[in-house]
């Protein structure tokens, strides 16, 4: 059966080989421009612009001004609700069929170039658009705040960080310090390129006889494939095997393309349920390519790479996955790992998961997505911040006992600690971002600043402590994502080298599917030469 297996793999690798020499041109990806960090590129704002508290009926008049950016949403009158429910059968939250989630709105933008913003002076960009109440959070009713999915009728330069007709407008109420989304964006985004820009702004929505004050929100990019987002557009021999996509890994949902994977099928793309200890499937769905794109072939030949992959990586056979490299890029899901692991976003991994390919290139993770529960900031279990837990998550179990991988991992974590993942760093970052937000946190605070959410009270189980993680203002939740981020930097530091040790693996029930996944290989290989060899006749 080894001879077997070896023979399977050097077969792999010849006709590996065989691909690049047919033509497999290597695409590098376009580089996007430069990272925007908004409290270092906007340092010369003032931020004692403006009253540092806001009427208990939350309105405002002409008057308001602030160094940050002003959007105002304008529905004419309509109140925008979140439709989406939460289905327990599906582990999925969903918009009723027959609703359309979207209401007509007028937005203006005001981001002056002297950082003082008033609603008395000519807005700098007025446009049209539909909104929409987003994220799976936003489903709780009563949230003070929604997170806001912006659809304009025509793309637009918005507050320098780029031109786009979709954009995001995230409040993470959920995050005292307001630091979480942006701190991780930022730091992930000096390594991955194509992770979102982002600016902090303050939201306001038009009513009659004022402007009632949303507070601080987010002005984020979205996830998508466009030449100032995810570049990975089709290249001129058109859609074919070989050719760019954009996958998310999350709940299931009825209103996307979901991707029927062998891994999916066999059961390992699941996660466990952090209290009942419950085994709930995640789902792979096509972002990109979309609507009249996504034909049955496409959709055919991306379930069929990703089955490959996932084929190799459950082999149960070394030599099997040492020949991953070839499809899949390792350093990026190396990096993935480690940010994720020290900043312990837990939801990644599992949800709010995106792997991109461009064409003729590897799979690779990202772009990031999603750090508001991060930083010991979930509301069902407290962080136990001296474990690792990707090595446990879906394809990660696997890749972890890859040696090539577990030395990537630790050699990345070890550069990156030295530069944008030191104390010092951090610290630093932290500090200027607060200093930044000045009086727009105040009146944040001051409007918003009694609601509390995902920072329940909880007993450590280890001790029977009860422990209180709410804080009264975003300064002091600050120090505490500084000391939790401390803590995790030095239990990493001891530990980045003894991963594989820590990883429990179903060697037995891997190894019933190496044969499986060597043919599935094989047939894919096949099927592949075959489409490549047509399109270059």
């Amino acid at each position: 059966m080894r001879r077997k297996l070896r023979l399977c793999a050097l077969v792999w690798g010849l006709t590996a080989l065989l691909c690049v020499c047919l033509g497999a041109i290597q695409l590098a990806s376009v580089p996007r421009q430069a990272r925007y960090i908004d409290h270092i590129v906007n340092a010369g704002a003032d931020p004692t612009l403006g009253t540092t508290t806001i009427p208990a009926d939350r309105m405002v008049g002409g008057e308001f001004v602030s160094h940050l950016p002003l959007v105002v949403i304008d529905t004419g009158g309509q109140e925008i609700v979140s439709y989406k429910q939460y289905n327990p059968e599906t582990d999925a939250f969903e918009v009723p069929a027959g609703i359309d989630p979207y209401f007509s709105m007028t937005l203006s933008v005001y981001d002056s170039a002297d950082h003082c913003n008033r609603l008395s002076d000519p807005a700098g960009l007025v446009t049209t658009g539909r909104i929409k109440v987003r994220g799976n959070s936003s489903s709780f009713p009563s949230l003070p705040k929604f997170q806001y999915k912006l659809k304009l009728d025509e793309a637009e330069s918005v507050m320098g960080i780029g031109t786009d007709d979709t954009w995001v407008l995230s409040p993470t109420v959920q995050d005292k310090s307001q630091l979480r989304n942006y701190l991780v964006y930022n730091i992930a985004g000096q390594i991955e390129p194509f992770t979102p820009d982002l600016r902090y702004c303050e939201v306001l929505f038009a009513r009659e006889g004022g402007y009632y004050y949303g507070g601080l929100y987010r002005l984020c990019e979205s996830v998508k494939v466009s030449p100032e987002r995810v570049d990975i557009r089709k290249d001129a021999t058109g859609y074919h095997v070989g050719s760019g996509y954009l996958l998310l890994r999350d709940r299931y949902s009825n209103s996307k393309i979901i991707l029927d994977t062998w891994g999916t099928r066999m059961g390992y793309n699941c996660r466990v349920e952090s209290t009942q200890g419950k085994r709930i499937p995640t789902y792979f769905s096509l972002e990109y390519p979309k609507n009249e794109n996504a034909t049955p072939e496409v959709i055919a030949s991306i379930e069929e790479e990703i089955s490959e992959i996932e084929a190799i990586l459950y082999s149960g056979d070394a030599a099997v996955l040492e020949q991953l490299d070839q499809w899949v890029d390792l350093n990026s899901f190396a990096e993935y790992m480690v940010i994720n692991e020290f900043f312990t976003n837990y939801d990644a991994g599992t949800n709010s998961t995106f792997l991109y390919k461009a064409p003729h290139g590897k799979l690779t993770a990202g772009p990031y997505w999603d750090y508001d529960g991060a930083v010991d900031n979930w509301n069902s279990a407290l962080l136990d911040i001296n474990a690792f837990a990707f090595p446990e998550y879906p394809w990660y179990n696997a890749l972890i006992r890859l040696e090539t991988f577990e030395r990537l991992v630790e050699k990345r974590y070890h550069e990156l600690r030295k530069t944008i993942l030191s104390d010092e760093y951090l610290d630093t970052f932290i500090d200027g971002t607060l200093s930044y937000l000045g009086n727009a946190l105040a009146r944040e605070e001051s409007a918003y600043g009694d609601y509390t959410y995902l920072t329940d009270v909880l007993t450590e189980k280890t001790t029977g402590l009860t422990i209180d993680r709410r804080r009264e203002t975003a300064a002091e939740e600050a120090r505490r994502v500084k000391d939790v981020l401390h803590l995790r930097g030095a239990y990493m530091d001891r530990n980045i080298a003894a991963l594989r040790d820590l990883v429990t693996f179903r060697g037995s029930s891997l190894a019933t599917n190496t044969v499986l996944a060597c043919v599935l290989i094989a047939v894919f290989l096949v099927s592949t030469l075959l489409a490549r060899r047509r399109l270059t006749q």
